[in-house]
């Protein structure tokens, strides 16, 4: 009779899934996703963090939207690709209550308005600053309220519609929003 062996990978899997150093003090973990955004045009902003020490979080957050909405003939887009690498101070205690951060954030970005038929299509990049509030729900589950801006150089062509427009503008230059 022939014995089965579990592949070493599924070992190794399972003791770093269990291990100690997961629950280490200063090394916990967060995923995050916001559904708000979702109501801004179907946009999905997902956050990966993680602690370095009781007070201090490193996070990598992304943002994407590929989608196009028709609405009387005109396109409707916020198209965007959008990463960011953020760090944060927590007062308190890391993941928990009120924390401060700095961002480093690059957008790829095409949109364009309600009434507007006109597409922006550009890039952007800059430094950023944020505060929020994490509300500690149970063990494993909070509820994050944040609020940001973010700053740098953008460069950007207008086109008069979406679809094989004529370009109207070439712009570049400082941003604050």
């Amino acid at each position: 009779m022939k014995r089965k062996r579990i592949p070493t990978w599924i070992l190794l899997l399972a003791f770093w899934m269990t291990g100690p150093q997961i629950h280490a003090e200063g090394r916990m973990f967060s995923a995050g996703i916001n559904l708000l955004s979702l109501l801004d045009l179907g946009t999905f902003e997902a956050d990966l963090g993680m602690g370095l020490s009781r007070h201090t979080s490193v996070h990598v957050k992304g943002i994407y939207n590929p989608f196009i909405w028709e609405n009387t003939g005109n396109d409707l887009r916020h198209k965007q690709l959008t990463w960011s690498l953020q760090g944060r101070y927590w007062p308190w205690y890391q993941f928990a209550g009120w924390y401060v951060g700095g961002k480093v954030q690059h957008s790829l970005y095409n949109r364009s308005g309600w009434k507007n038929p006109q597409v922006q299509e550009g890039t952007a990049f800059g430094l950023g600053a944020e505060i929020g509030y994490n509300w500690m729900l149970n063990k494993h589950l909070n509820l994050e309220f944040a609020a940001g801006c973010w700053g740098g150089y953008d460069r950007h062509q207008t086109y008069a519609t979406g679809c094989c427009g004529r370009l109207i503008e070439q712009d570049k230059g400082l941003f604050f929003q």
